[in-house]
């Protein structure tokens, strides 16, 4: 039998969902309207993801910012917490991760001395934070990396159109995170492509906050697949394939190397490749041969290689995962080619028509 007006209007106040949105638009209403750092710290306290993502866009609040000093109407000292401490301590996990990806520390201590990590009660949101601190830590490398390299001055020229990037096998997607942070003011449409469900979804977590990035579950060697679903709208135009895994996938990466990137790129692109291994470095070395190289007017500042004491401690561990970086062009063959693609294709003169028509 259906339900009457009334039973549903009952059924919808009772839903989660339903009264999740009551309680944070009651909570909206005491949200602080002068200081972006307090209204930060409030709609984490409420888990309002949509206003968080929205300060943290917004430029209106700083990382790591905590109340501290004493409380005038009290003469308590405030408790020095951020909006991840408070997040961590209601187990609000997707605001926690977003704030993050954001740059915002899981080992700030407050005024008792705990981080935000001592306040999780979730085994599961503990690992994911965890997760999120690694690849906070593997973007701190990566943007080390790409300002030796000089990397944005040896991107393509976008005439005023969002920078067009994609990521093979992805991963935990530290490069989107690396790329949003280095250059806040950059348009960028990013694309990551993994086919492991819980990278897809760590990804996705870790890249709630950001604008204009897609993390897509798929095979980085089916070709058509990627035509069909992301070159439409044009090239890329920065290309990323980091540690590719030539131990125990070396034929996924043959592929991806000789046969995918040269049909992502136009002519101006540039690769990004990167290892951990010497011996994959001269895998790749043997693979990009006629295909891609680093430009002649670019010389060393694009070839970049860390030593185990400019990696970084993740939880103990020292990592250094990007180790061995370079940042290609495509060879003057491949260059040819890929212009030729790209000129405008004459059209036929009148007397071409009309000697075609007489035929």
């Amino acid at each position: 039998m259906p339900h009457s007006y009334s039973e549903k209007s009952v059924i919808m106040a009772a839903s989660p969902s339903f009264m999740k949105d009551i309680q944070l638009n009651t909570a909206r209403q005491k949200y602080s309207e002068t200081d972006g750092d307090l209204r930060l710290r409030q709609a984490a306290a409420v888990g309002d993801l949509g206003e968080v993502l929205r300060l943290l866009r917004s430029g209106q609040c700083r990382v790591d910012a905590a109340q501290k000093g004493t409380n005038p109407e009290t003469g308590k000292p405030y408790t020095a917490r951020t909006a991840l401490h408070t997040a961590a301590m209601k187990d609000h996990e997707a605001v926690a991760v977003a704030l993050m990806s954001a740059g915002w520390s899981l080992f700030l201590k407050d005024s008792d001395g705990n981080t935000p990590q001592d306040y999780v009660k979730s085994e599961t949101m503990k690992q994911h934070l965890l997760g999120a601190f690694v690849a906070q830590s593997v973007n701190q490398g990566l943007k080390s990396i790409f300002n030796s390299m000089q990397l944005e001055q040896k991107l393509p020229d976008t005439a005023g159109k969002p920078l067009r990037v994609i990521s093979l096998a992805c991963g935990i997607a530290a490069d989107a995170l690396a790329l949003h942070q280095l250059y806040p003011d950059k348009s960028i449409e990013f694309v990551g492509i993994d086919n492991d469900d819980e990278q897809i979804a760590d990804s996705k977590r870790l890249c709630v906050a950001m604008p204009g990035v897609r993390i897509v579950k798929g095979d980085a060697t089916d070709l058509k697949w990627l035509q069909n679903n992301f070159t439409s709208e044009g090239k890329f135009d920065l290309i990323f394939l980091r540690q590719p895994n030539f131990f125990d996938q070396k034929d996924v990466f043959f592929t991806i190397i000789q046969d995918i990137i040269p049909h992502l790129m136009h002519s101006e692109s540039r690769l990004f490749i990167s290892t951990y291994h010497r011996i994959e470095l001269e895998f790749v070395s043997l693979l990009i041969e006629g295909l891609y190289g680093i430009p002649e007017s670019e010389g060393d500042s694009s070839s970049c290689t860390l030593n185990e004491q400019e990696g970084y401690l993740t939880c103990g561990v020292k990592l250094t995962p990007d180790r061995y970086s370079a940042l290609l062009g495509a060879h003057p063959e491949l260059k040819n080619q890929l212009k030729a693609e790209e000129s405008p294709r004459p059209r036929p003169c009148e007397e071409d028509v009309s000697s075609m028509r007489l035929a």
